[in-house]
């Protein structure tokens, strides 16, 4: 998969472990659709799973999130997740660098 640019735009994005969140209301969610892929976290609940879409290309399955996530994780709600392996990264204008891990 190439590497998809996220815009400077996206600055309230944080990186904690595991991905990259950013508000579902960022400008980046005009360009994700909705995908019929599913996964389960025991501590999370069930993710909902997101394509990005980029001019011609669309890059499957490269963010989720957790539209009813189980009690104890309710502070994630509405959020979306991105691999910061898969992703430019840009927090106050300065492009984050990218990890290398399985999800490279």
């Amino acid at each position: 998969m190439k590497p998809l640019p996220l815009p400077p735009e996206a600055e309230n994005a944080t990186a904690p472990r595991g991905g990259t969140v950013a508000e579902t209301g960022v400008t980046v969610k005009p360009a994700l659709t909705s995908t019929e892929t599913v996964s389960h976290c025991p501590y999370k609940g069930q993710a909902a799973w997101w394509s990005v879409i980029a001019g011609d290309s669309v890059h499957e399955d490269l963010a989720w999130s957790y539209p009813t996530p189980l009690p104890e994780s309710q502070r994630i709600a509405g959020l979306i997740s991105f691999y910061n392996e898969k992703t430019d990264i840009y927090v106050d204008n300065t492009l984050q660098d990218r990890p290398k891990t399985k999800f490279s």
